[in-house]
């Protein structure tokens, strides 16, 4: 009951459920067991931000900012705060104060950035993101900040490029490696994000997300043998933990390998873990209709389809899936 590790995981829980009063409770605990880590504070103004109360949230966050005015987090804290609380030019302000005391703030500067960026002023915006890679090239905080930037404002070959710079100047950081798999991915460029999965996973071999992200990739996308036999022998690590995502590329790979009651297993308990979550939904309709299921898979195309908007990827394999169901039924 007094281990910290564990109320703060528990108050991320409390706040997801947006339990405020649990989250302020454990704050207290924390409190009371001599935290110095600043953890109470932040736990209590994310509970007071979630009940509207910015005001009292910004009190708590400046405090915690005070006593630590060299660490990104407080500062951070603050400045979405004020931002909730619609005083943009308050944020502005606070982190001029920030960079009055030490211009080559390059964490400062991305949030000045993001203030910017509120206010409709995207050239300073775009400025303060270039100034962080400037100051910190050898971080990846400005490159994600500025791609994100780009991207938001459809300058997709922009972002890429600004990936790609981080990229080079960072070649086994995973924030730029996700952040450029993912954009490639974003514009169909498949074959490309494999690539930059498969550099990451040899620099970061331990690393669970690039993992399952690689194998979601190579049993998605390739039809080959080889790929499926690289996507399994990658994979083996996710066995055996109870991650929706993992065990959906579990048994989408078994689906592809042709092992049709271990991903209907696999992809079952997938989809009870997260019952919104459209791509595994449908790789479990598509299993039902490998087990010659067709009326099991048509009901949940059918709901899948109608929850999903006129444009999105998924859509088009969707609407092939209840062509087939409907031939078989």
């Amino acid at each position: 009951p007094e281990d910290r590790g564990l109320l703060v995981a528990m108050s991320r829980v409390k706040i997801a459920r947006q339990d405020w009063e649990g989250a302020q409770a454990i704050s207290e605990t924390l409190k009371k067991l001599g935290d110095e880590s600043g953890a109470s504070e932040q736990i209590l103004g994310a509970s007071l931000i979630g009940q509207k109360k910015y005001d009292e949230s910004i009190a708590v966050f400046k405090d915690t900012q005070a006593a630590a005015p060299g660490k990104v987090r407080p500062m951070k804290n603050l400045v979405v705060a004020y931002l909730q609380a619609g005083k943009a030019a308050e944020a502005e302000a606070f982190l001029g104060t920030v960079l009055k005391a030490n211009d080559k703030n390059a964490e400062a500067h991305v949030l000045l950035g993001l203030v910017r960026t509120t206010q409709k002023k995207p050239a300073e915006a775009e400025a303060s993101f270039r100034r962080a890679i400037e100051l910190q090239p050898a971080s990846p905080v400005g490159y994600a900040a500025l791609s994100k930037f780009q991207a938001d404002a459809q300058q997709f070959d922009k972002a890429e490029e600004t990936l790609k710079q981080g990229r080079a100047k960072l070649p086994t950081d995973k924030t730029v490696a996700l952040g450029l798999a993912g954009l490639l991915e974003r514009r169909n460029d498949i074959e490309g994000a494999i690539k930059v999965y498969e550099e990451q996973v040899k620099a970061t071999p331990d690393d669970l997300i690039i993992i399952n992200n690689l194998a979601s990739l190579l049993s998605d996308y390739r039809s080959d043998a080889a790929s499926f036999d690289h996507a399994e022998d990658i994979s083996r690590r996710l066995a055996g933990i109870d991650i929706p995502a993992f065990k959906d590329t579990l048994g989408w790979i078994a689906y592809r390998r042709g092992d049709f009651q271990a991903a209907f297993k696999l992809l079952t308990e997938a989809a009870e873990k997260a019952p919104g979550f459209a791509p595994i939904r449908y790789h479990l309709a598509m299993t039902h209709l490998a087990l010659k299921r067709p009326a099991e898979a048509k009901a949940l195309l059918t709901v899948i389809d109608a929850a999903l908007k006129d444009g999105d990827p998924l859509k088009e394999k969707v609407r092939a899936g209840l062509a087939s169901a409907n031939e078989a039924k």
